[in-house]
C-alpha cells in the first residue's frame, strides 16, 4: 500500500474481532515503529505487549475504578466510560512507556540556574514527542497489515496502577495504550481542516 493511502486511510477503530494477532505481525509492526524520529537517537521507548486476558481485565478495572472515584469527587454519578476502557475488547493492548531523556541542553540550563518548570517549558518534552512519533508509525504499520488500532491516553488517569499491573520497569513511565486487532466495525469517515487553514508561511 502506498504511503499516501496508508496515512489518509488510517482511522481509529474501537471495536475488534477476538481473533489473536500473530506474534510475528506484532514484532514487524513494532520494528517499523522503532524507526521513528527521536531525540538524539536515544530510542527511549519500550513496548509492553499485553495479551493475557486477566491482565487486560485488571487494567480495565483499574481505569474504571479511578474514573468513578474522580466522578464521585467531582459530584457526578459514577459510570463507566467506554472510550477509556475500550482496549479491553481488543485481543492485544500495547502499553507504550518511555525512559526519561536528559540532554546536554537540559544540563546547560540547569547550570545556568533555570528552574525545572522553566526547563520543561523551553524543552517541550522531546521524550514525549519521540514516543508520539513511534506510536504514529505503529498505527500506520498496523493499518497497512489490515489491523485496526486506537491510540489511548485517557487510561493514563490510572497510570501508576497500570504500571504495576503490567510490570513497567523502574525508570520508565507509561504514557499511552494502543488497542490492536482485526476491526469489527467499518472505519468511520473523518475530515481534516484544509492545509491552508493550518499553515502559515513566514517569508
Amino acid at each position: 500500500m502506498e504511503f499516501k493511502r496508508v496515512v489518509e486511510g488510517r482511522r481509529s477503530i474501537r471495536r475488534f474481532l477476538p481473533e489473536p494477532v500473530p506474534r510475528e505481525d506484532i514484532l514487524e509492526m513494532l520494528e517499523l515503529a522503532t524507526w521513528a524520529a527521536n531525540a538524539s537517537n536515544k530510542q527511549m521507548w519500550r513496548f509492553y505487549v499485553v495479551t493475557n486476558r486477566d491482565k487486560i481485565a485488571a487494567m480495565r478495572d483499574a481505569v474504571d475504578s479511578e474514573l468513578k472515584r474522580l466522578q464521585v469527587s467531582a459530584g457526578k454519578r459514577p459510570q463507566t466510560d467506554f472510550y477509556s476502557v475500550l482496549f479491553e475488547g481488543a485481543p492485544v493492548t500495547i502499553a507504550v512507556a518511555y525512559s526519561a531523556y536528559r540532554s546536554s541542553m537540559e544540563e546547560l540550563m540547569e547550570r545556568a540556574g533555570l528552574t525545572r518548570d522553566e526547563i520543561a517549558s523551553r524543552r517541550q518534552r522531546p521524550d514525549i514527542q519521540s514516543i508520539g512519533a513511534a506510536i504514529q508509525l505503529l498505527l500506520c504499520a498496523a493499518y497497512e497489515k489490515g489491523y485496526g488500532t486506537c491510540w489511548m491516553s485517557a487510561p493514563m488517569v490510572a497510570r501508576r496502577d497500570l504500571e504495576s499491573i503490567i510490570g513497567v520497569r523502574e525508570g520508565e513511565t507509561l504514557c499511552a495504550l494502543v488497542a490492536l486487532g482485526r476491526p469489527a466495525e467499518a472505519a468511520t469517515g473523518s475530515s481534516r481542516k484544509p492545509v491552508e487553514q493550518v499553515t502559515t508561511f513566514v517569508e
